[in-house]
Parts: structure tokens; sequence; C-alpha cells
């Protein structure tokens, strides 16, 4: 790491515009610290002045690998690729507007990158760019049919997990399936797939079809509590270690068709202190109060 000493030194040869020795000495601090960001950016900046612009390059490229939303990298580099490499130009300029939270300009200049290169996999990675950006900004439809590009040219899990999500945000579980059971023709050892499949029938109430898929110690709790095999649910809570969020909400399920209230609600108190304000809170103490009043019903007839 560059010490106060040597910046100054260098900040000195600067300002004396002895860019040669400046950039020397830059590159030298490089060598031991080769991802101090601030010096990545110094060295690029005066490897530009002397004119070495093949590591002026590699200096951005590198500095965005380690800060990611640096606008100094994207802007250098849009301007260094301009009449060089078109692809690469609009990319970087797509990736600036992003940071100068600008999205539609954004997403013209990555359709721009797209008619600029003949490369599949460029291709794939900038409609993936443009989906996302159509997703945070509301407009899951257009997101939609940049997965649906990507899958034309070929099967991809990212892909088919991401389409399968906007489709069952808009309640078409079908289509989330049949997605997502494509994906698994071509990638039946992704467990991300097999886990979402397995969720998407356990949510339309289909535990025999979700048993295929379901191979992680919650899921199959939730498949067990559906199927109101409680005890066995319960043996394979009371081996699971990791008691976050999802432990206690799955255990207050437990405690609910077990008809036990006290202990639902004290499921419940752990499962709000990890995740508080979560709104299945209420829904869940509903529930609990339900057993309650039938529990008072029960004594009074």
């Amino acid at each position: 790491m560059a010490n106060e000493r040597t910046i100054q030194q260098i900040d000195r040869l600067e300002e004396e515009e002895n860019y040669e020795a400046a950039y020397a000495l830059c590159t030298n601090v490089l060598k031991d610290d080769p991802n101090n960001a601030e010096m990545l950016e110094k060295t690029a900046m005066l490897a530009k002045i002397v004119g070495d612009m093949q590591k002026c390059t590699e200096y951005w490229e590198h500095l965005i690998e380690i800060k990611p939303n640096s606008q100094v990298a994207y802007y250098e580099l849009q301007d260094i690729y301009a009449d060089t490499d078109k692809f690469k130009y609009y990319t970087m300029r797509a990736k600036y507007r992003i940071i100068e939270n600008k999205p539609e300009l954004a997403v013209g200049d990555f359709q721009k990158a797209l008619s600029n290169t003949d490369d599949d996999k460029a291709k794939i990675d900038i409609r993936f760019m443009i989906a996302s950006i159509y997703k945070a900004t509301g407009k899951p439809e257009k997101a939609e049919n940049e997965y649906l590009q990507i899958l034309d040219s070929e099967p991809n899990s990212k892909a088919s997990l991401l389409l399968a999500d906007i489709y069952a945000q808009g309640d078409d579980i079908d289509a989330a399936i049949s997605t997502l059971r494509q994906a698994y023709k071509y990638d039946s050892e992704n467990m991300d797939l097999k886990r979402s499949i397995g969720n998407l029938y356990l949510k339309i109430g289909d535990t025999k079809s979700a048993s295929e898929f379901i191979t992680d110690d919650f899921s199959n709790v939730k498949l067990l509590l559906q199927e109101e095999k409680n005890e066995e649910a319960k043996a394979i809570l009371d081996n699971i270690s990791n008691k976050d969020g999802q432990y206690y909400l799955l255990l207050a399920e437990y405690y609910y068709n077990v008809k036990n209230s006290g202990e639902c609600f004290k499921a419940i108190d752990e499962f709000t202190k990890l995740t508080p304000r979560h709104p299945l809170t209420f829904q869940m103490r509903a529930l609990c109060y339900e057993i309650e009043e039938n529990e008072a019903r029960a004594k009074y007839n």
C-alpha cells in the first residue's frame, strides 16, 4: 500500500509535469498493491497522458473488477473504445448510464451493443443486463421477452429460473413449472432448478409431484406438513442445526397442525426476532388465535 510520502512524491511529479516519472512510480506501487483502487485510477490517467493506451485500458478494466460502480472508469473506457470497438463502447456507455440512474438510455445503448457483435455469449450477457433493468423498473413483460430470446438461442438454467420467477409473481404457476421442467431436461443436476420446481408444486398443493424434486430439509418439511405427516416433519426439524427464520416458521406451522397454540406463539415470537415486520407474522398469529378460539369453544361446550 502506498504511504503518504509516496503519494506526495507522485503528486509533486505531476505538478512538475514530469508524467513519465510519476507514471513509473505509480506502476511500482501497483506491483505491491495491485488492487489499490485510488492508485489504479491515478495510474490509468497517467498512462493516458504518456500514451501507454494498452496499459491504460488494462488499468481501467481492472478497476471495474474491484470497483464495479467506478463512473470514471466507464467514462474513460467508452472514450477509448469509441473508434476501435463499438460493442465495448456501447456496453461501457450503457453501464455509465446505469450509474447515472438513466435506465432507459442504458437499455438503448445495450441494444446498440447487441447490433455490434456476433458473439453469442456476449449477446446473452447483454440480454441478462437489459432484463435486469426492465425488472428493476417495473417492466416484467419486457424482461420476459429478453429471457425468451436467450432461451431461443440455447438452454440456459439461469434464464429459465428468472423467467419462471416472473411467471410465478404473475400467478401463472403452470407456466413457471413448464419453463423449469424444460430446463431440467438439460440440467437435471441443477439443485436450484429442482428446489424451485418442488416449491412451485408445493404452492399449488401437488405434493406427489413435489416429492420428485425436493431434496433439502426445509422443502421436505413443507411437503410433510402439507401431507399432515406432522411427526415425520418434526423429526427433521429436530435435527436441523441452522435455526433461522424459515426454521421457526415451519415449527410454527407444525404446532398449528397439532393444535398447540402456546408453542405456536413461541415459534412465531422467535421468527419475529429474526425477521421483524414480516407479513407472515400476522397471518401465523391469526392462525394461532384460531386454535385458541377452538380450544376455548371446546371447553365451553
